[in-house]
C-alpha cells in the first residue's frame, strides 16, 4: 500500500471515529421523498458517481429474486451499499460513508432518494442482538476512553467472525491494529443481499450509538480491543426504520428530481470479495 493511499485511508478512518457531538448530521427531509426504482434512485448522484448505474444493472442482475422477502430494487439498494470499485473517490460506499461524517448537510440532499430506498430495505430486515466484530489497521484508542458515548455516522459493514479480521488479507497480525467487539441489537443479517454472498456479514445502520465499556491493549503487539454497546439513541438522526417499513411498497418510477444527469459512463466491473467493500476491513 502506497504513502498516499495510506494517508487518504487514515483520514477517513479517523473521520468515521469523531466525537458524535463534533459531528453530528442530521438527514431531516429525506423521510419525504418517495419509494422510486434504484435507478432513478441514484440519478441525482451521477455527477458525482459517473458509473453508479453500471453497478445499478450489475446489482439487480444478481438480485433478480430475492431470498430474505425484499423487493428486487430494495435487495440491490444494500447490495450496491456494500460494493466497492476504483476510482475509490467514484465508488458509493466510500462517497456515502464520507458524506455521512461530514458537516455540510447540503452534501447529503442528492443522496435522499437512496437512502430512503436502503433504509426502507433495512427497516424490511429483522434487527437482532448479537457480538459482531469490526476492524482497521490503526491505533485510535485515544477516540475511545471508557464511559464515552460515540455515534458511527456511517453504515458499519461488521463481522460475526474474528478469524477473517484476523486474516492476512485484512488486519493481519502486524503493526498498529484496533478491533471492535460490538454489542449490538440493531444489526442486519445482509448475508442474502451480497454481490459475494457470505454468511458472516453484518451491516450497522448509520447513526448508531455506543458506550465504551473497556479499551485493551495486548501487551505484545500493536493490537487494541475496544468494546462497544450499543445504546438508545439520545439524538434523531435517522428516522425508525420500522417506520419506513410500514410505507407504500408501490415504486414510483417516474419521479424525477430536479439535478443534473451527465452522460452515462462505463467502467471495468471488478468482481471482488465483499469483505474488501468496506474501509474498516480493507487492508
Amino acid at each position: 500500500m502506497g504513502a498516499h493511499h495510506s494517508g487518504k485511508t487514515q483520514s477517513l478512518a479517523q473521520s468515521l471515529h469523531v466525537d458524535y457531538h463534533e459531528n453530528f448530521l442530521t438527514l431531516e427531509g429525506y423521510e419525504k421523498m418517495p419509494i422510486v426504482s434504484l435507478e432513478v434512485a441514484v440519478e441525482p448522484l451521477m455527477s458525482l458517481l459517473p458509473s453508479i448505474q453500471t453497478y445499478v444493472r450489475l446489482s439487480k442482475q444478481k438480485c433478480e429474486n430475492p431470498a430474505d422477502g425484499l423487493t428486487q430494487d430494495e435487495s440491490a439498494s444494500i447490495m450496491l451499499c456494500t460494493m466497492r470499485w476504483q476510482p475509490l473517490d467514484q465508488c458509493l460506499s466510500v462517497l456515502l460513508n464520507t458524506t455521512l461524517c461530514s458537516t455540510d448537510r447540503q452534501k447529503l440532499k442528492p443522496w435522499f432518494l437512496y437512502l430512503k430506498l436502503l433504509l426502507r430495505a433495512l427497516g424490511r430486515l429483522p434487527s437482532a442482538h448479537r457480538r459482531v466484530f469490526r476492524g482497521i489497521k490503526l491505533d485510535v484508542s485515544e477516540l475511545y476512553t471508557k464511559d464515552k458515548t460515540i455515534v458511527w455516522n456511517d453504515f458499519a459493514l461488521c463481522t460475526n467472525s474474528i478469524d477473517i479480521l484476523h486474516s492476512e488479507k485484512y488486519l493481519g497480525r502486524k503493526g498498529p491494529r484496533t478491533i471492535f467487539t460490538i454489542e449490538c441489537n440493531s444489526s442486519k443479517d445482509i448475508s442474502k443481499d451480497l454481490f459475494n454472498p457470505s454468511k458472516y456479514m453484518i451491516l450497522l445502520p448509520a447513526a448508531t450509538q455506543f458506550k465504551v465499556i473497556k479499551c485493551l491493549k495486548q501487551s505484545h503487539n500493536d493490537l487494541y480491543w475496544i468494546h462497544l454497546k450499543e445504546v438508545q439513541s439520545t439524538l434523531t438522526q435517522i428516522q425508525s426504520a420500522s417506520f419506513l417499513s410500514e410505507q407504500s411498497p408501490d415504486v414510483a418510477s417516474d419521479y424525477r428530481m430536479p439535478f443534473a444527469t451527465p452522460p452515462f459512463g462505463t467502467t471495468q466491473l471488478p468482481m471482488e470479495d465483499n469483505h474488501r467493500h468496506n474501509e474498516k476491513l480493507e487492508k
